[in-house]
């Protein structure tokens, strides 16, 4: 269930990226944030599953858009 969630809100979060781009060319701190969530969900639906090669690799892309969104938020 984390999964489809999970998966759900990273959706939404590119989508609504892509509405974005359509008006400028900066990352939107709103879909990093969507994003951030959307894993973690993942996170706990392998850690759950007992996935944690999964979990581990979905964690990597936590620590990215954990970067990302503190690059972009940095002297806000």
């Amino acid at each position: 269930m984390f999964t489809s969630i999970g998966l759900v809100l990273i959706s939404l979060g590119w989508f609504y990226q892509l509405f974005k781009l359509k008006r400028g060319k900066a990352i939107s701190p709103v879909f990093v944030i969507i994003y951030i969530i959307g894993v973690i969900l993942l996170i706990a639906d392998g850690i759950q599953s007992n996935l944690i090669e999964l979990a581990g690799l979905n964690a990597l892309s936590l620590a990215a858009a954990l970067a990302v969104f503190l690059t972009i938020t940095k002297g806000k």
